[in-house]
């Protein structure tokens, strides 16, 4: 009796949840690096560390993975995904987008546009090391 020939798909949820875990890892790198490369001003009509305390989190799905910040809440989770957030608190918001009667100073927008070609340098050996034990 032969076999009929058709198309199947296997699915391996183990090697789907290491790269998830992977990314997951990887974020955080990316995160914690513009965080880091950030030089926010703290200048005297600001006050000694209110713009200086920036931070990062790291969510997936609904479940924080990462990080010390806590959700926005104009920030929605879906059920599933990443998502990295990272930034300054209230006041730095002012130096960063400008008032009516100051200009726009950026500090953090550069540093993440400093960041962004390196992800993959920092989610690669992230995934790889998750996928090396997945059979």
């Amino acid at each position: 009796m032969a076999r009929r020939v058709g198309a199947r798909t296997v699915l391996n949820r183990k090697c789907l949840s290491a790269i998830s875990e992977g990314m997951a890892e990887g974020l955080e790198s990316v995160g914690a690096t513009a965080i880091e490369n950030t030089t926010p001003p703290d200048a005297e009509p600001f006050g000694e560390g209110l713009v200086t305390t920036g931070d990062w989190g790291l969510w997936l799905g609904t479940k924080k993975v990462g990080g010390t910040a806590t959700k926005p809440r104009s920030v929605k989770l879906g059920t599933t995904g990443l998502t990295l957030i990272a930034g300054y608190g209230f006041p730095g918001r002012f130096q960063e987008f400008g008032t009516i009667r100051q200009p726009a100073r950026p500090f953090l927008t550069p540093a993440m546009l400093e960041t962004l070609p390196t992800v993959a340098d920092h989610l690669a050996p992230a995934v790889q090391a998750r996928l090396r034990g997945v059979r």
